[in-house]
């Protein structure tokens, strides 16, 4: 009888272990997945950013063929586009994200002075087009702060945390003046 009760005993031992390995495992993964998604989410933000920052320059180009003598808001735009387009980090993004709002603005505003921007198609095209990759920007903003609040809840709950000891949270992409950011720059003529 007590040849049995060990034998139950150690099936038992070794049932928990082969079930604590399954869940490490699957824990691993899951964490693996979800930092995956935060990465694939951070180069779509990138690819968007980067499109945006073409649409930019071509704005910024029409401009200076049109307004050429207000250099100071498109060295200004110019300067915001090149920070938005080096950033590496979500809080970097942020902060340039704020700038290149503010110089947009203001290049829109130089842009309602000058009548025939009114009605050239290239320019106004541009404008919806830029207003596209905003909205763009902001859904991928969306997907990416979902991705990251998940895989720092993954970091932070058991079993997972025991696979992730070292790791850091992710950084989420927030708007330093979100009014700017919820509100892509536009033209009313």
């Amino acid at each position: 009888m007590f040849d049995w009760l060990w034998i139950v005993l150690v099936a038992v031992a070794v049932l928990l272990v082969v079930i604590f390995a399954i869940m490490l495992w699957t824990a691993k993964r899951s964490v693996t997945k979800a930092r995956a998604r935060v990465d694939e989410a951070w180069d779509e933000i990138r690819g968007h950013v980067q499109r945006r920052g073409e649409l930019v320059a071509q704005v910024e180009g029409v401009l200076r063929g049109r307004a050429g003598h207000e250099s100071g808001a498109l060295m200004e735009l110019e300067a915001a586009r090149g920070e938005a387009l080096t950033a590496e980090k979500p809080s970097t993004l942020s902060r340039a994200e704020n700038r290149l709002q503010t110089a947009l603005r203001k290049a829109f505003h130089v842009a309602e002075g000058y009548p025939e921007l009114q009605t050239d198609r290239e320019f106004l095209e541009l404008r919806s087009e830029l207003s596209e990759s905003e909205n763009k920007v902001q859904a991928s903003r969306r997907f990416y702060n979902g991705s990251v609040r998940e895989f720092n809840a993954k970091t932070k709950t058991f079993p997972s945390s025991l696979m992730t000891k070292g790791e850091q949270e992710r950084e989420f992409f927030d708007a330093a003046d979100r009014a700017a950011i919820a509100e892509p720059p536009r033209i009313q003529f």
